[in-house]
């Protein structure tokens, strides 16, 4: 999110050099900064014992491409926690243990995803109402169904060492 009215007395905010960080927006009644504000999440290549991964497909996300599962943090949680419950709500499977991937900004929808691959014994799906189709897909195809510029492309060409 970025500031141009301060949200405490709505004031039009001004640039106003900050430390080492530059030119920030200021409300000069509160005497405030405001720094951008990107909203965390998690994403989930999520593999079972049989070198699958799970795709989804989301109508919110895309109609017609396949994505992994994702989420936002909820309150008083860490990134692994989320991680867990996202898998456990979209896809019925238990993460036996997670392995953090790295970060990946994404700045038309103002966030920063934390990305992991989530090691499960395959369980039978138990879909959330958010999610709209689901499947197993071998890991080296799975590069075929999800948009090239995506996250999850970029998580799978890693897991493939491409």
């Amino acid at each position: 999110m970025k500031y141009n009215y301060c949200p405490v007395c709505g004031r039009k905010l001004s640039l106003k050099v900050v430390g080492d960080e530059g030119l920030k927006p200021h409300c000069s009644k509160c005497d405030k900064f405001y720094f951008d504000r990107v909203r965390p999440c998690v994403i989930a290549l999520v593999m079972n014992e049989f070198d699958e991964v799970v795709l989804i497909k989301q109508s919110k996300v895309s109609a017609e491409h396949w994505v992994v599962v994702a989420g936002y943090l909820s309150g008083g949680e860490n990134f692994e926690e989320a991680v867990a419950r996202e898998v456990l709500e979209e896809t019925g499977q238990v993460v036996n243990f997670s392995t953090y991937l790295g970060s990946y900004p994404v700045d038309k929808k103002e966030l920063v995803m934390s990305a992991f691959q989530c090691d499960v014994n395959k369980l039978p799906f138990n879909r959330s109402k958010e999610v709209d189709d689901i499947k197993w897909v071998k890991l080296n195809d799975a590069i075929k169904f999800v948009p090239p510029e995506s996250v999850a492309f970029k998580l799978i060409s890693k897991l493939m060492h491409v």
